[in-house]
């Protein structure tokens, strides 16, 4: 296998991986969610910290599916103005719409890197009833947004390399 096909084997497995932990996140934020929603309503005593815990859940059911979600192309995008524009036209809107997200995403993972290291140097906690680490979860969208930050950039060399081949369109 070659290098490339080495490398786009593992980024898939990356990708995938990153839909099944944040469909974890969000199955624990429904039970969580449930059980606070039943313990007030039947026990008159909440479930402690469960809007700290799915506050953290929730950043990293947002940011580890961020490069399964760019890969296979089930992001929001305007298609009908795309599929009118002339190729060099579609081609130059492509090329910029990478360059853009590879930009943001990697500010964003560069930053949650650089907060995770700050937190990880003061052993940050939760400030909840019941306290737990802040920083393995920030590392966690750090390496979400690091993901489809490597996905845009692949996407942006075969943008390049094979120019005929639309990278909005799935078998891309």
């Amino acid at each position: 296998m070659s290098i490339w096909g080495t490398l786009e084997a593992w980024l898939h497995r990356v990708s995938q991986f990153g839909v099944d932990l944040s469909a974890v996140c969000l199955a624990l934020m429904m039970v969580i969610g449930t059980a606070d929603v039943l313990g007030i309503a039947f026990l008159s005593a909440p479930v402690p910290s469960a809007t700290e815990a799915s506050e953290v859940l929730l950043a990293m059911a947002i940011f580890l599916p961020l490069m399964y979600v760019q890969r296979t192309h089930k992001h929001i995008a305007v298609d009908q103005l795309l599929q009118r524009l002339p190729f060099p036209a579609r081609w130059t809107a492509e090329a910029f719409a990478l360059l853009a997200g590879l930009l943001v995403l990697g500010v964003i993972a560069w930053q949650a890197g650089v907060l995770t290291v700050s937190s990880w140097s003061v052993r940050e906690y939760a400030n909840a009833e019941i306290t737990f680490p802040l920083y393995p979860v920030k590392a966690i969208v750090a390496f979400g947004a690091a993901a489809a930050t490597l996905e845009y950039l692949r996407q942006l060399i075969l943008h390049f390399v094979r120019p005929h081949h639309s990278p909005t369109k799935p078998n891309a």
